[in-house]
């Protein structure tokens, strides 16, 4: 298997290439992501679907920021933007197969509260 710091940044480079057939094919047949939102997209054609819509948006245009890999895991911390250029905070973390294919992609967002509120 390749690195998993490579195959991630790979992934970064069809996201930024707005290539949902590119991104799906990184994942293995049975590739699950699982949304901020607690959604799961599974299987290759769905997760090509998935990417098609939101890249449509045009959004995210993501930039690696750090890397910790361990073994067959890869967390990686980025910058995104929403399609109205609002930053935000994400974490990716990546489990590839030995083919090195992402079998599992679990995404964290979060949106801090606007400063004084709650």
């Amino acid at each position: 298997m390749r690195d998993p710091e490579t195959l991630a940044r790979g992934y970064f480079e069809r996201v930024r290439a707005k290539d949902a057939a590119g991104v799906a094919a990184r994942f293995a047949p049975a590739g699950m992501i699982r949304l901020p939102n607690g959604k799961q997209v599974a299987g290759r054609q769905a997760i090509e679907d998935y990417y098609k819509r939101i890249l449509a948006l045009g959004a995210p245009n993501p930039a690696v920021q750090s890397v910790i890999t361990e073994g067959r895991r890869c967390a990686v911390e980025i910058h995104a933007h929403r399609p109205d250029g609002t930053p935000v905070p994400v974490a990716d973390l990546f489990t590839f197969d030995e083919a090195g294919e992402v079998v599992e992609l679990t995404i964290y967002s979060m949106t801090l509260p606007e400063a004084g509120g709650r």
